[in-house]
């Protein structure tokens, strides 16, 4: 334990009590916790054949789901509504490590530079309410609210995602509640683009 967390637990008055050595069974609830968190990190890391490397996010993006999660220990309501007191919003949720197209706007590119550039879903953004992608070509992490997601495929550089018809639409004001650090360069860039036909996904 940290000098600075030891002075930080004693400016706040909190009495701090340490599990003896190997004995997980004294901390059980934040156990079971962790091991929740890593199972899913497993599955979604898994089922979409991600590299370790984005464990970081994976993790971010875990909490970030199960914070908006129903829970048995609060009554079945969600973490999110017993601390803010309504209902968390789940409709801009999307599966982890999915293959995109992110838009480029017109200040980030020269006129006869490609529109959008090919990334994956690597969580929800705190720095303003948009999507945080991994650009695998140039290791840029991106923040935007203009992407076309294609939950039902795996990345691949070289495949082609479906076409895209755009059309502008306003992210939810509750997106974006986790603080992550990026390990790469950072753009930020707004707005958002989606297919018309919910059938383009099929």
């Amino acid at each position: 334990m940290s000098k600075d967390f030891k002075s930080f637990l004693k400016d706040k008055d909190i009495s701090h009590q340490l599990t003896i050595a190997y004995t997980p069974e004294q901390n059980g609830v934040a156990e079971r916790k962790n091991r929740i968190l890593v199972e899913m990190m497993h599955s979604m890391m898994s089922s979409k054949k991600l590299s370790p490397k984005f464990w970081f996010y994976v993790v971010h993006t875990t909490s970030h789901i199960l914070n908006r999660s129903s829970s048995k220990s609060l009554k079945f309501i969600a973490p999110y509504e017993a601390y803010y007191g309504k209902k968390p919003n789940v409709g801009y949720f999307k599966v982890f490590g999915s293959p995109n197209y992110v838009h480029i706007e017109r200040k980030d590119r020269g006129k006869l530079d490609i529109k959008v550039i090919k990334a994956v879903f690597i969580g929800y953004a705190i720095e303003g309410k948009g999507y945080k992608f991994y650009v695998s070509d140039t290791a840029d992490i991106l923040l935007s609210c203009i992407a076309y997601i294609s939950e039902n495929q795996i990345f691949d550089k070289k495949a082609t995602l479906i076409p895209i018809t755009i059309e502008y639409f306003r992210i939810s004001p509750e997106l974006g509640t986790l603080a992550m650090a990026g390990f790469c360069r950072t753009h930020t860039w707004s707005g958002l683009y989606r297919p018309m036909s919910s059938n383009n996904y099929s």
